[in-house]
């Protein structure tokens, strides 16, 4: 399977390692939505921030189709969203660093793809996960805070 590829060669051995206790454990499902979803006790956010990066990497060089390619990304984008409602302290939660992580891949879609995510964010129950992500896509995408905001709202 081409999407198991880079968790096998990854060079982060906590990667591989992860990934090899996946499959172990739960074959039948996507390797690397598991490593992202999967109950926080079992493993290290910077293993599950590494799978994310590589599922967007994945989805972005191989993917011809734009617009397939932006429903999935905002598929997961908003199931990563909806988990981080449920913890008090977002800011310490590796969930919000899945979000943050997904911004600089997502800043290579198209304007108006980033304004349709931001405003899902916008509605964020959580004021700091909202703040969080509107300061990282004014760096990454336009440099500015203020002209962030003017653009996306």
């Amino acid at each position: 399977n081409e999407l198991l590829a880079p968790y096998i060669a990854h060079p982060n051995a906590l990667v591989r390692k992860a990934f090899l206790g996946c499959m172990m454990k739960q074959p039948s499902l996507n390797i690397a939505e598991y490593l992202i979803f999967t109950s926080i006790d079992d493993i290290d956010p910077g293993v599950r921030k590494a799978a994310v990066e590589l599922l967007f990497d994945w989805y972005i060089t191989d993917s011809t189709d734009e617009y397939k390619l932006a429903l999935k990304i905002e598929s997961i984008f908003l199931s990563i969203l909806e988990k981080s409602v449920a913890f008090d302290a977002p800011e310490e939660h590796d969930l919000n660093i899945l979000v943050l992580c997904m911004i600089p891949r997502m800043a290579k879609l198209p304007d108006g793809f980033l304004k349709r995510l931001f405003a899902l964010v916008n509605e964020h129950p959580l004021l700091s996960v909202r703040n969080q992500v509107v300061k990282t896509f004014s760096f990454i995408k336009w440099n500015d805070p203020e002209e962030t905001l003017a653009s996306l709202l």
